[in-house]
C-alpha cells in the first residue's frame, strides 16, 4: 500500500482534471485507497463513474502514479491531495476541485486568511501595469496574499509588486512544475517559491497547452475572496477567470480604462455590470477592513489614511442608497456639533436649523478625503460637469477620474447626470 496521495494522483490521471467526481470518492469511501481497492482490486463498478473511466482505472498501473509521487518529492516539490488537511477549503468546495496539487514552496500560503487574485492581459498598457504593481505592493504590506497566473504582463506585475514589499504570492500554472514554461520568468517563479508557492494540478512533465489555461483559471478564482481585473479584452482568457469568480460568489473589482482602447473592453464591461472600479489597494481593502486598519505603502506611507465612513458592502449600499445618504448627513451634523462645543452652540437649541445652514457642504476636509477623490470633489458643483472636462482640469487619467467619481458616488456626495456627467448631490 502506498502513501494515500499516490491514489489521488492515480485517480486524477484516470478521470482527468476538473472532474467533479472527486467529491464522490470523499463522500462515499473511507479513502482514495479504499476506492482503488474496490474499483481495481475487487473489480467492482464504482457508482457514479462511467464504464470508460472504470476501464481507465484498471489499465493505469498504480506503480506509475507512485513513480510520479516519488519523483515530485525527490525534486523538492510537495503534493497535497483533496482530502489532505492542508488542502485549501476555498478550493475544496468548488464543483470540480483538483484531486491533487503539486506545490513548489510553502503550501500553507494556500490557506492564507486573506487572498486576492489579480489578473489581466499579457500585453498591458504601462499605466495599468504600474497600477497592478503598486496595488499588489499595498496588498503585501497589509498581509494579503496575491494569486495570479505566473504569465507575462499583469501576472508578472502582480507577483513582482507583492515580492517587492516582502509579501506572499501564489502562481498557478497550466503545466508541470518542471516544464520550462516562460523561461524569462524562471527567476521570478523561484522567488515566488521562496516566499509563497508555485502550484499546478498537472504532474511533472506536462507541457503548457492552450486548453490547460482556461481550466487552470478556476483555481485562481477559487483560492481568493476577491478578484481584481486590471485590464483585458472582453473575450480574453482573463474574463474566464473573472467569470469563475462570479460563479463562486467572489467580490469583483476592475480598473477603469479609456474606452477608446479595445484592450479595456473587458474591465470596462465589468464595471458597467456592477464591478467596483478601483485604481489602488486601499479602494479594494476598504471593502473588507476598517480604513484605519489599512497600512500605507511606498509613496503614500506618510499620508494620513482616515475616513469618516467605512464602506462595508457595495450591494448593500446600492440597495439602500437613501439610508446611506442619511447616514452621511447624520455624521456631518455630529461633526459640526463637536466643532461648535467650545463656542457655546447647543445642538438642542431652537436655532439649530439656522446654525446648520452654515455647515460647509461637500468639502474634502469634511469627509477627510485625500488624493484623487479630494481633487475631483473640488472641481464639482451643483451644475453637471462632463468627465472629459474633469480629466482636462485635473490632469488625471480617465481611469483615475472614474475611480474617484465612483468613490464619491458611493459616499453619497455626488450623483451621475446623464451618461457622462456628474454633479453634487
Amino acid at each position: 500500500m502506498y502513501d494515500e496521495r499516490v491514489y489521488w494522483i492515480w485517480l486524477q490521471h484516470c478521470i482527468g482534471t476538473a472532474n467533479s467526481k472527486v467529491h464522490l470518492v470523499r463522500d462515499y469511501y473511507e479513502s482514495a485507497y479504499s476506492f482503488y481497492e474496490k474499483a481495481v482490486l475487487n473489480g467492482e463498478q464504482p457508482a457514479g463513474f462511467s464504464l470508460k473511466e472504470t476501464i481507465a482505472m484498471r489499465n493505469y498501473d498504480i506503480d506509475d502514479a507512485a513513480h510520479i509521487f516519488d519523483k515530485t518529492l525527490d525534486l523538492g516539490y510537495d503534493v497535497i491531495s483533496y482530502n489532505d488537511r492542508n488542502y485549501p477549503e476555498h478550493l475544496r468546495n468548488i464543483e470540480n476541485p483538483p484531486a491533487v496539487l503539486y506545490v513548489w514552496g510553502d503550501f500553507s500560503t494556500l490557506k492564507s486568511a486573506m487572498t486576492i487574485s489579480v489578473v489581466g492581459t499579457r500585453s498591458p498598457m504601462k499605466e495599468h501595469y504600474d497600477i497592478a504593481y503598486k496595488m499588489c505592493e499595498g496588498f503585501a504590506i497589509n498581509n494579503v496574499t496575491v494569486v495570479s497566473g505566473g504569465a507575462l504582463g499583469i501576472d508578472t506585475a502582480a507577483h513582482q509588486g507583492t515580492l517587492s514589499a516582502g509579501g506572499k504570492t501564489v502562481a498557478v500554472l497550466g503545466c508541470g512544475l518542471d516544464f520550462p514554461y516562460l523561461t524569462v520568468n524562471a527567476a521570478l517563479r523561484k522567488r515566488i517559491s521562496q516566499s509563497g508557492a508555485v502550484i499546478t494540478e498537472y504532474p511533472l512533465g506536462t507541457p503548457a497547452s492552450a486548453n490547460h489555461f482556461p481550466v487552470r483559471n478556476r483555481i485562481i478564482a477559487a483560492l481568493s475572496v476577491a478578484t481584481v481585473m486590471i485590464q483585458g479584452k472582453e473575450n480574453s482568457g482573463t474574463m474566464i477567470t473573472v467569470n469563475y469568480a462570479i460563479k463562486y460568489n467572489k467580490k469583483i473589482f476592475a480598473v477603469p480604462g479609456n474606452p477608446a482602447e479595445g484592450i479595456n473592453s473587458g474591465n470596462n464591461s465589468l464595471i458597467a455590470n456592477g464591478a467596483l472600479p478601483v485604481t489602488n489597494y486601499k479602494q479594494v481593502l476598504r471593502q473588507f477592513f476598517p480604513i484605519r486598519e489599512i497600512k500605507a505603502s511606498g509613496e503614500d506611507s506618510a499620508k494620513k489614511i482616515d475616513y469618516i465612513i467605512k464602506i462595508e458592502d457595495k450591494q448593500e449600499l446600492s440597495a439602500n442608497h437613501g439610508a446611506h445618504s442619511t447616514a452621511v448627513k447624520e455624521k456631518r451634523v455630529k461633526k459640526y456639533e463637536k466643532s461648535t462645543e467650545n463656542v457655546g452652540i447647543n445642538s438642542n437649541d431652537s436655532g439649530i436649523k439656522e446654525n446648520l445652514k452654515n455647515i460647509p457642504e461637500n468639502t474634502a476636509e469634511q469627509y477627510q478625503l485625500e488624493g484623487d477623490s479630494a481633487e475631483i470633489l473640488k472641481l464639482l458643483s451643483n451644475a453637471p460637469t462632463d468627465i472629459d472636462e474633469l480629466v482636462s482640469k485635473s490632469k488625471m487619467s480617465v481611469s483615475n477620474v472614474l475611480a474617484a467619481l465612483t468613490e464619491l458616488e458611493i459616499l453619497g456626495i455626488v450623483e451621475k447626470f446623464g451618461s457622462r456627467s456628474y454633479k453634487l448631490r
